[in-house]
């Protein structure tokens, strides 16, 4: 998967957390259960590097999120094929961040969701 936000940017949201390897490795937890599930909500979508303004901003809202709820019920473990798997999250995005993502399915000639 491509990797539209960095640790070092979704760092500048959440200053409040130490510096790492650990908490490093729990940021890019975060940012890949949030690109996961956002991607899953552009599928046939194909997104350009670097990633529009809005996606990135909608990345780094969901991944904070993520990140600050870990430990709760708000993910959900998958199993694909061959064993492999991830998180989705599974809170709900705000009217803004689905306005967002609506219009770069728009843009990119995808089906509306």
């Amino acid at each position: 998967m491509a990797t539209w936000v960095t640790v070092s940017e979704l760092r500048i949201a959440l200053d409040q957390v130490p510096v790492g390897a650990e908490q490093d490795a729990a940021l890019q937890w975060a940012l890949d259960a949030a690109e996961t599930t956002i991607a899953r909500l552009l599928t046939g979508v194909v997104i350009s590097i670097p990633a529009p303004p809005d996606l990135k901003q909608i990345t780094v809202e969901l991944a904070s999120s993520i990140y600050l709820t870990k430990g709760t019920s708000s993910l959900l473990e998958t199993v694909g094929a061959d064993g492999q798997g991830g998180y989705q999250y599974v809170g709900q995005l705000n009217d803004r961040q689905k306005a967002a993502l609506r219009q770069l399915r728009i843009e990119a000639g995808a089906v509306a969701m």
